[in-house]
């Protein structure tokens, strides 16, 4: 499967997380799928000017996750605020193959407090 020219904006995502037993969530999940071939694509993919609050008693996972098995590209991440998440406040997983041309510019990202990564 392949997601192409995707756009995600002007969202206001609250309380982001997962109340009972073990388990993580996203605000914005972007997974074509895997099959471990590394033959996927992601393609001109656009997420600005979003707010996204994590819960802070629960399992919030992550603003924004990705899965990459193949090629992702052209992904352009900007004016967003992500506050609150456990894991980080986006993260991305390479299956295979790789991630190309990523533009990140003015973002905020704060109180996200377990392992402070992007």
């Amino acid at each position: 499967m392949n997601i192409k020219e995707y756009i995600v904006n002007y969202n206001v995502f609250e309380n982001i997380g997962y109340a009972s037993g073990y388990g993580w969530s996203y605000a914005i999940v972007l997974n074509p799928g895997t099959n471990g071939n590394g033959d996927w694509l992601m393609d001109s993919i656009y997420i600005y000017n979003n707010v996204i609050y994590g819960n802070t008693s629960a399992n919030s996972g992550s603003g924004i996750f990705f899965l990459v098995d193949g090629e992702a590209t052209n992904i352009h991440f900007k004016n967003n605020i992500i506050v609150n998440f456990d894991i980080a406040p986006m993260y991305c997983i390479l299956c295979a193959g790789q991630l190309g041309t990523f533009y990140s510019q003015y973002n905020i990202f704060y109180s996200n407090e377990r392992r402070k990564r992007v």
